[in-house]
């Protein structure tokens, strides 16, 4: 590849390296200038660009992304059209995300100019979530790295997959001694039903007996021959020893031991073993509580049908240290008054695919208001906040929609299908997204809406402290654009139909953090010429 700045009537066929701009329209990055297209730089008095020109073995960008991302694809992925030099792999299916890391490291080894991205292996996943990326830096890649890339993905099995979950019959167990409170077993239940039907199957049998070896053995018995597998035990008192009572009800029951400890705090107490082709899962003191610890590694694996050795366990230290859960009896450190908080990747979604039925014959996102068309102010409100990329997703008179975002910096997608409603414009908008922690979804009709207003609800975001899905409020009521994290990617872009994503809230109601915003902009929209008119002859200015 021949790469260098270039007088602009030399220009003609190259592929420009950086965006271009002008009064009247933009170039983007990777755009093959066409004659047109010198002339009209000429015009606008630029004198050079910085461009590429491709030799014998190149392959383009997107092609090369393509070729590797094909290679790496395994069962239940997908992958997304290629856009500027990078193609995307999503899931199929709800599961666990099975990748190799060690030849993930091989393919980024190869050459620089070739990058492959993954989610952590075992990470649990939903349909269509983004599980890889593949990023081809330059403007094309030579063929022979493209070669090996691909013949290191095609070796020994997929590179990356994933395995669904599977609804399973889960059975518990659960131990009591004198000193154990009846509220504290029936939490305990709760808590591991909840576990359980998070991932898909369900908490069929809960079983309390003594804590002593006869009883444990014979409540296994019982369960599987109701069906359950795997199985749960939470003992009265933790696992000391593999001669410990739960460890020796295991075998009693004709069972192994498969492996007892594991490098996970909180969770370094878990037990798996077996009886004939049962799992049995011995679940530590931390499983009394929500947060995350040591077994939530390992019960998904068994939800999935994935085998799970001894050096599986083993190798989990690192990483395993988890974050400190307050309510553990002996927590390890609490001198650390602060924490450091991550910067988060926000994208902004504007949705501007409506047909304005309710408007008559114009398009209300064309209607100007203070000198700019009303879809223009919401988009510059996402350009100008801390939304690293802004997504404007157009249908209903595209072309002319279109035309006001000319010089704007934004992705543009058409949504041929807007008729069908506004999930499948989200859908379309959460696709063409590069990757990101979050996404803002903005209608394109609230035309009081601000930097501000946008900036708010992204400071506010931290999933880790259960702010997942951010909503601006006034005076108690919850309006527009609504803030969700990544995680419900998948579940939005299976929602059908003109209700949004917003019926997701009532699912996912300890996720909802409620912004409080200074004014009413987060609730007016244009849908009717007399909105339009009230908005258009108010004196009141934007917040």
């Amino acid at each position: 590849m021949i790469f260098g700045r270039l007088r602009i009537e030399d220009a003609e066929g190259a592929i420009l390296a950086h965006k271009v701009r002008s009064e009247k329209y933009i170039l983007r990055k990777g755009h093959k200038l066409s004659a047109d297209d010198v002339t009209q730089l000429a015009a606008a008095k630029v004198e050079s660009v910085m461009a590429a020109r491709l030799e014998s073995g190149d392959i383009p960008e997107n092609e090369a992304a393509s070729l590797v991302a094909i290679a790496v694809h395994g069962p239940y992925t997908h992958l997304k059209p290629a856009f500027t030099g990078r193609r995307n792999l999503y899931s199929s299916a709800t599961g666990l995300a099975l990748i190799d890391g060690e030849r993930v490291n091989a393919i980024n080894f190869v050459d620089e100019s070739i990058t492959l991205s993954t989610i952590s292996p075992f990470s649990i996943v939903k349909e269509n979530q983004l599980v890889a990326t593949i990023k081809v830096i330059p403007l094309s890649a030579k063929e022979e790295i493209v070669r090996a890339c691909q013949l290191l993905a095609n070796t020994n099995g997929p590179l990356v997959s994933v395995s669904p979950l599977k609804k399973k019959s889960v059975g518990l167990i659960s131990t009591s001694i004198a000193q154990t409170k009846d509220s504290v077993l029936d939490k305990t239940v709760s808590t591991i039903r909840d576990r359980v039907e998070s991932l898909g199957s369900e908490l069929t049998h809960s079983h309390l007996c003594p804590h002593c070896e006869t009883a444990i053995a014979n409540a296994i018995h019982n369960l599987i021959r109701a069906g359950c597998s795997p199985l749960l035990i939470l003992g009265a008192t933790s696992i000391i020893d593999r001669r410990d009572v739960v460890p020796h009800a295991i075998v009693n029951a004709g069972g192994s031991i498969i492996h007892f400890g594991m490098p996970v705090d909180p969770g370094n107490l878990t037990l798996l073993g077996n009886v004939k082709d049962t799992p049995i899962l011995a679940l530590p003191g931390s499983a009394r509580s929500r947060r995350q610890h040591g077994s939530d590694f390992l019960l998904p694996r068994l939800l999935a049908d994935l085998p799970i050795q001894k050096k599986d366990i083993m190798a989990l230290g690192a990483g395993g240290l988890l974050k400190e859960v307050p309510e553990r009896p002996q927590p390890r450190d609490f001198q650390i008054k602060t924490l450091v908080k991550k910067h988060y990747k926000v994208a902004a979604i504007v949705l501007a695919a409506g047909e304005s039925k309710r408007m008559g014959q114009s398009n209300k996102l064309l209607a100007q208001i203070d000198g700019s068309p009303l879809v223009a102010r919401v988009a510059d409100a996402a350009i100008s906040s801390n939304a690293i990329t802004v997504v404007v997703v157009t249908g209903f008179q595209h072309e002319t929609v279109e035309k006001v975002f000319i010089t704007r910096d934004v992705i543009l997608v058409h949504n041929k299908d807007y008729s069908k409603g506004l999930s499948s414009s989200l859908s379309l908008g959460i696709n063409a997204l590069p990757p990101v922690d979050a996404a803002l979804v903005c209608l394109g009709d609230m035309p009081n809406i601000t930097r501000a207003h946008l900036n708010q609800l992204i400071a506010q975001f931290s999933p880790s402290e259960r702010r997942s899905i951010c909503v601006p409020t006034y005076r108690g009521k919850r309006g527009n654009p609504v803030l969700w994290s990544a995680e419900y990617f998948g579940e939005i872009c299976a929602l059908k139909g003109d209700m949004g994503a917003r019926r997701l809230l009532t699912a996912y109601p300890k996720e909802v953090h409620e912004v409080e915003i200074e004014n009413s902009a987060i609730f007016i929209d244009v849908d009717t010429p007399e909105e339009l008119q009230a908005i258009q002859n108010s004196d009141q200015k934007r917040y």
